[in-house]
């Protein structure tokens, strides 16, 4: 497996692909030492068949949203994905936009980035990858995230580019808020209480 470092593009530069040359990654995030306070969760999104087909905001772009927790701050990502080509479409050039709802948080990754070739080929994480302090955001009070799958050059106008195979999967990972917290361990002290009698 092609073990490629995280390609993280800022929310500002998704604006830049609009332009007639393929996107490049901006920075490289490092693993964190200190990550925030509280209990960690990750939503598991299987991709697998998921389209990519146009440029950034192109109606024919895979769209998904996921009910998370209101003002959940994302904080990790991570991936096993299989990505296939279509004609001279190169799995470089395949993104994976996540964002809260009034777009003011969030990242693109670009997993394949090294891999500047048409064809087929699996692309790790290798678990979790913090973006603590570089990429990290926090969701609107509706707790929604929203996902896009785009291309960063489209070879094929109005046609798909690339598609994940199956068994790709997409890992993100949040810290639950405070006021959610003490909601759940509130609930486990009420069934702990309720299984000694």
């Amino acid at each position: 497996m092609n073990t490629p470092l995280i390609a993280l593009v800022g929310v500002a530069a998704c604006a830049g692909l609009a332009t007639a040359s393929q996107s490049t990654p901006t920075n490289t995030p490092q693993l964190q030492e200190s990550a925030p306070a509280g209990p960690f969760a990750t939503l598991t999104i299987d991709l697998s068949g998921v389209e990519s087909w146009d440029w950034f905001n192109d109606p024919d772009n895979y769209y998904a949203s996921y009910n998370l927790m209101p003002d959940a701050h994302i904080v990790g990502v991570g991936w096993d994905l299989t990505i296939e080509t279509a004609g001279a479409s190169w799995m470089s050039e395949v993104f994976i936009d996540i964002r809260n709802t009034n777009s003011t948080g969030g990242v693109s990754l670009n997993p394949g980035f090294n891999a500047a070739y048409p064809g087929i080929e699996s692309f790790s994480s290798d678990g979790i990858i913090s973006i603590v302090g570089n990429g990290d955001f926090f969701l609107n009070n509706n707790g929604m995230l929203h996902l896009t799958v785009y291309e960063g050059w489209d070879d094929n106008d109005d046609a798909v580019d690339a598609t994940f195979l199956a068994g790709s999967v997409l890992y993100v990972q949040y810290v639950v808020p405070a006021p959610a917290t003490l909601t759940m361990l509130g609930l486990g002290g009420f069934m702990a209480t309720r299984r000694r009698r």
